[in-house]
């Protein structure tokens, strides 16, 4: 469905970030979940606006609007339930917090899931692990799902090939990149940062 790992962007507008975005779309095809919380509305389309206009927007996923991401023509839509999808063209992504909730029916029209926190978070302090590492694995390798599941939560080059061993359909990377990224300068950094993380995924 999606070459690993994804990306999800910080929560508040960074400098370049468009441009930047785009690059990761432009060189490694791959998935941008657009996360901003705090956006004022207006703010946030225009960015949407922007970035859409150098990448491809079926490349890129609204975290909560349904509406502003059915009217940019954006290929995804993130939220929890019971939210539903803007359209049954884009694919739909939820957050999961338990291992439980791989079997709860109400996640089944999901194409993927967000499983989190897998490792200890790098963008958020004190977000530690919530999972028994032999549990998750055996669990994930079950196999018993309608929907492929994304780790979350502490990924970087050190542990995202674990990840995959354990099961794992993909990663998503949020504070392994952003919390290197400053000015516009950073890019080059970002997509090294981007690449070092994809080569130790397709090394497992």
């Amino acid at each position: 469905m999606f070459p690993a790992p994804l990306v999800i962007t910080a929560p508040h507008f960074l400098p370049g970030e468009t441009e930047t975005l785009a690059a990761l779309c432009d060189r490694f095809g791959c998935r941008i979940h657009l996360r901003k919380p705090q956006a004022d509305p207006a703010e946030l389309r225009r960015f949407i606006e922007r970035l859409a206009a150098l990448a491809d927007p079926r490349l890129l996923t609204l975290h909560y609007d349904a509406e502003t991401a059915a009217e940019t023509g954006l290929g995804g839509f993130h939220a929890a339930l019971p939210a539903q999808p803007a359209s049954a063209e884009q694919l739909l992504s939820r957050p999961l917090h338990r291992l439980e909730e791989l079997d709860d029916p109400d996640y089944a029209d999901a194409d993927y899931v967000f499983l989190s926190p897998v490792f200890d978070s790098i963008s958020k302090n004190g977000y530690r692990a919530a999972f028994d590492p032999a549990t998750l694995a055996a669990r994930l390798q079950a196999r018993r799902r309608p929907f492929d599941v994304v780790a979350l939560g502490g990924i970087s080059p050190r542990n995202i090939g674990t990840a995959r061993r354990w099961g794992f359909d993909g990663a998503a990377l949020l504070g392994a990149l952003w919390s290197r990224y400053r000015t516009a300068a950073d890019r080059d950094l970002i997509l090294r940062l981007y690449e070092q993380n994809l080569q130790a995924w397709n090394r497992q």
